[in-house]
């Protein structure tokens, strides 16, 4: 269950109007359910780390575009490997 500051943090993502396509048409006619704003203001409430296998991509709302303009540490799961200094 999200905190209150995590609330205000979803709340803060959703402000942004370009972050608002997060939120697929399609998920939402389907029911779905869509974490990705909740596991980034748990990140940032608890100063964590996203792991993520999305990319950055100038102009999008996925989730390395939200982590960097709320200033939340986040990683592909290449880099956490890295980071973790896990070898193969």
């Amino acid at each position: 269950t999200p905190t209150a500051e995590e609330g205000k943090m979803v709340a803060g993502i959703y402000a942004v109007k370009h972050f608002q396509q997060n939120i697929t048409q399609q998920k939402l006619l389907k029911g779905g359910r869509n974490a990705d704003p909740f596991i980034i203001a748990r990140a940032s409430v608890e100063s964590k780390t996203v792991v993520t296998m999305e990319a950055f991509k100038p102009n999008s709302a996925r989730i390395p575009n939200i982590c960097r303009h709320f200033g939340v540490k986040c990683l592909t799961l290449e880099e956490f490997m890295g980071v973790e200094g896990w070898e193969f």
